[in-house]
């Protein structure tokens, strides 16, 4: 005569499942804005992120996304998993007309989400022939650090131009209108 036993899971669970839900996304980054000149700093959590290192031109992309619709975009130009800052600016080539080079070493774009009326972007290079002409002229400087076969970017940025207002392309663009990644932001993916 043999024995079987069957086991059950039992579910336990302490306080409101919402907090439950809450605890169980990933997070993959930390947005931390302020905009204009204000020393008032907002931030979001990232939980999604889509990342790509191409191996021929050595570009890295990484797209990474918030649940209230937070939006950061980054490029890398020959990236290497050598640490070392990469500074961002934006071409010459990229103010006006066409796009050009677009960016140098790197390029960031980011959108704070605002529910009612649309996201507002900014950015340190124009993403599109059609925009405005716009100089961005902030610092911005992308630090990463690699543990294979995970990246980790720490992200410092001023004054990224104002590119949509609500949603919509601002028409003109104007470079008073700046936003600012601050010290803290962090996104992290996979390569």
């Amino acid at each position: 005569m043999s024995l079987v036993f069957a086991l059950a899971p039992i579910n336990v669970s302490c306080g409101d499942s919402k907090d439950d839900d809450k605890a169980a996304a990933v997070k993959y980054g930390e947005l931390k804005t302020s905009l204009l000149a204000s020393t008032d700093i907002q931030s979001a959590s990232l939980t999604t992120s889509v990342c790509s290192r191409d191996s021929s031109s050595l570009l890295l992309s990484g797209a990474f996304t918030g649940p209230g619709g937070e939006k950061l975009d980054i490029k890398i130009r020959n990236f290497s998993t050598t640490p070392r800052p990469y500074t961002c600016t934006q071409t010459a080539d990229n103010r006006d007309g066409d796009l050009g080079e677009s960016y140098g070493e790197c390029g960031i774009e980011f959108a704070i989400a605002d529910r009612d009326l649309g996201p507002n972007t900014y950015s340190t290079y124009r993403t599109a022939a059609t925009q405005d002409a716009f100089t961005f002229g902030g610092a911005c400087t992308i630090t990463p650090t690699y543990t294979a076969p995970k990246v980790t970017l720490n992200i410092t940025c001023a004054n990224l131009v104002q590119t949509k207002y609500h949603g919509t392309p601002r028409n003109p663009i104007s470079g008073a209108e700046t936003a600012s990644l601050a010290s803290g932001t962090t996104v992290e993916c996979s390569i």
